[in-house]
């Protein structure tokens, strides 16, 4: 009977672990707002998105102006998407999509038809970007939003994660406490708690692979 409530302990211990520490990472990286920027920032290393980012902020400055040529302007673009300032002003206009879905702070990450936008002022307002406006007498505005979709599914509403935002820590948490309560109970329970400890160690191992970096 010891031998199959240390099984039973183990298997429920395994699929906390396995339950809990995806949603610690969720919770940290992608509802939190300041984890969500900092994952953002890190993304904007990527070539692949600076080459996107650059080819959007020419098409953004040849809206804004007359006789623009873009062919200047998507090189300026591409070097400040490549420097040093970009990857923290495109995590600041993300914290606008983020706002959007988690939050009933709205107003400024929407556009007139209710599409998720962000805001690209920041980054056209950025001192690359100054001797070229200047050249073709543009001014950025306060705000240039810039829609990330057209036909956002119902999950992409105003607002629709906000459930989350409130209560993914509580259960972020809570999944933490009861997956090391079990832990514990199986070490009580387990004959050989030295293999026990193996065990467990080995399987939070392999978990944390599989989510990725802390």
């Amino acid at each position: 009977m010891r031998f199959v409530a240390t099984l039973l302990m183990w298997v429920v211990t395994t699929l906390l672990l396995a339950i809990a520490l995806p949603a610690a990472w969720v919770q940290q990286n992608l509802v939190d707002a300041d984890g969500y920027a900092a994952l953002t920032q890190k993304a904007a290393a990527d070539p692949g998105l600076q080459s996107a980012m650059a080819s959007e902020l020419t098409t953004q400055v040849a809206r804004l102006g007359t006789g623009v040529n873009t062919g200047t302007v998507s090189l300026v673009a591409s070097t400040y998407t490549s420097s040093a300032s970009f990857p923290g002003q495109f995590a600041l206009a993300n914290r606008f999509a983020h706002r959007w879905l988690f939050t009933d702070q709205i107003r400024s990450s929407v556009d007139e038809q209710g599409r998720w936008v962000i805001d690209i002022a920041p980054m056209l307002s950025d001192t690359a970007f100054k001797e070229t406006l200047s050249d073709y007498n543009i001014t950025v505005p306060a705000s240039v939003p810039i829609p990330l979709t057209d036909n956002a599914p119902a999950v992409l509403r105003p607002g629709a994660l906000r459930p989350v935002a409130t209560y993914g820590p509580w259960a972020s948490i809570g999944l933490a406490v009861l997956a090391g309560l079990a832990a514990l109970l199986t070490l009580f329970i387990a004959r050989s708690r030295g293999k026990m400890l193996v065990g467990l160690g080995w399987r939070r191992c392999w978990s944390v692979r599989r989510v990725g970096p802390q």
